[in-house]
């Protein structure tokens, strides 16, 4: 579920990093224009932006701690109970290989007569 959450919020941080660079963009190319109306919306969009960009850095923050917290925590569990990790990974492995090999195990000789 974490790498579900991180991998969407690695996204998200993406797309937003595209609109800004592509709202940027925009402002450059109506800079030129002294339209009150367009300087107004100039700035109002420049605003935006900037409270975007200290949104996402925040929220790429909060996803690097929520991650150390997460190794951390689980480095913690691994340091303390590590024959139950060492199990728990040997009968998953185990499974795992009697699940994907049943079809290769060897059939008996053919009878001769």
């Amino acid at each position: 579920m974490l790498e579900h959450t991180s991998a969407q919020s690695a996204a998200l941080a993406a797309e937003l990093r595209n609109l800004v660079q592509q709202t940027e963009l925009l402002i450059g190319a109506l800079g030129a224009d002294r339209d009150a109306a367009l300087v107004e919306l100039r700035r109002r969009v420049e605003e935006a932006i900037a409270i975007a960009r200290q949104r996402l850095l925040e929220m790429e923050e909060r996803a690097r701690r929520a991650g150390e917290t997460a190794t951390a925590a689980v480095d913690a569990y691994v340091q303390s109970n590590p024959w139950t990790v060492v199990s728990t990974a040997g009968l998953a492995g185990f499974l795992l290989g009697a699940l994907l090999l049943p079809g290769r195990r060897a059939e008996p000789p053919a009878d001769p007569c």
